[in-house]
């Protein structure tokens, strides 16, 4: 009898190992109950899953090769987008110190606005409206803008004097459109003169504190010219200042650097060296003397003290004596002080960039 036979003929039993007939329902040794092993329910759950793969794979469709359809080549590669109106709002405030008609120093304050169209059509009856803190500044606008262009509009909103106080404000703009609108907005502020000491200052504010057509400078120079009618007037100008003017720290008067204007100084008929320079050569130059002839200097000592004094091309001789170059305002207590700046209501040097 074969292996195979014996197997299908014959169970071991699965307690003591003893052989024992395919109808033995007990062994014959032990006793045990003979388990007998049956492959059936196996090969009936492959067979039934061989059935399913054969039938899924005869109901599923067949890939069909990709042929593009002509709408969608055309709505891929030349479709072109609808025209559309895209606006953007922007408003800047920009200003610049300079000189009014009295020479004195004042601001003047604008404020720009924009409205883009960054779309494709144009951009007719877009509505504009401009306010300032609130109120509106002017009447609503009707405006057309073209595609891929901007419109602009700058309005001029304060010349402030330079004694003004400072005050904040906003400024808002809108664009609005059937199809598109924006706004924005900005704070700013403005009002009074920067803080008064050269360290703060760019060039062209430093010149606006020479003022030789300011009226009460003006005045000046004529009552020194007949208090002193037997003196030059250079040397008039520095005796009537040192005659007139009492010096005042400014960390006592104001608690810091503060720089006065000629008119201040003439008024409270006090200051320190740099208030006395800045009057000097403004009174100089009233009187006729060229910018390139007299300049306030300001300069620092290696403590890291500062100082300011007046240099003047004279080039005249009085009672004899040849006056050149002279430099008025002695440094305090002989201290040394290198020059750092020379400026007049023309000209501003850095002599340290040389």
């Amino acid at each position: 009898m074969s292996r195979y036979e014996n197997r299908r003929k014959h169970y071991r039993c699965h307690n003591c190992g003893t052989i024992v007939g395919l109808q033995d329902r007990f062994c014959v040794n032990c006793g045990s109950r003979v388990r007998k092993r049956s492959i059936g329910p196996l090969v009936g759950v492959v067979v039934i899953l061989v059935i399913l793969l054969i039938a899924t794979a005869v109901t599923r469709p067949l890939p069909q090769p990709y042929t593009p359809t002509t709408e969608t080549s055309q709505s891929s590669f030349t479709s072109v987008p609808a025209p559309y109106i895209q606006l953007r709002a922007e408003v800047d405030e920009s200003g610049y110190w300079t000189r009014s008609d009295a020479d004195l120093p004042l601001y003047n304050c604008s404020v720009v606005f924009r409205v883009y169209n960054e779309g494709t059509k144009t951009a007719e009856n877009v509505v504009i409206t401009t306010l300032m803190d609130g109120r509106q500044m002017l009447y609503p606008l009707t405006i057309s803008i073209d595609p891929r262009n901007q419109w602009n509009l700058t309005i001029v909103l304060f010349l402030i004097s330079y004694d003004e106080p400072e005050m904040p404000h906003q400024v808002s703009l809108a664009a609005s459109h059937r199809e598109s609108s924006d706004a924005t907005s900005i704070w700013f502020t403005v009002g009074g003169l920067p803080r008064r000491s050269l360290d703060y200052w760019n060039p062209e504010v430093a010149k606006l504190f020479i003022t030789p057509n300011n009226v009460v400078v003006k005045n000046l120079l004529k009552e020194i010219s007949r208090s002193y009618a037997e003196e030059p007037m250079w040397m008039a100008i520095q005796n009537w200042v040192e005659d007139n003017i009492r010096y005042a720290n400014d960390s006592q008067v104001y608690g810091g650097d503060y720089w006065q204007l000629p008119r201040e100084t003439i008024r409270i008929r006090s200051g320190d060296c740099e208030d006395c320079a800045v009057l000097m050569v403004s009174l100089y130059r009233a009187a006729g003397y060229d910018a390139e002839r007299v300049f306030v200097i300001t300069g620092t000592s290696e403590a890291g003290g500062g100082h300011a004094w007046v240099r003047v091309e004279i080039n005249e001789t009085y009672k004899g004596v040849y006056y050149g170059q002279i430099e008025w305002l002695p440094t305090p207590g002989g201290i040394i002080f290198t020059p750092k700046y020379a400026f007049n209501d023309v000209y501003f040097y850095d002599l340290h960039a040389d």
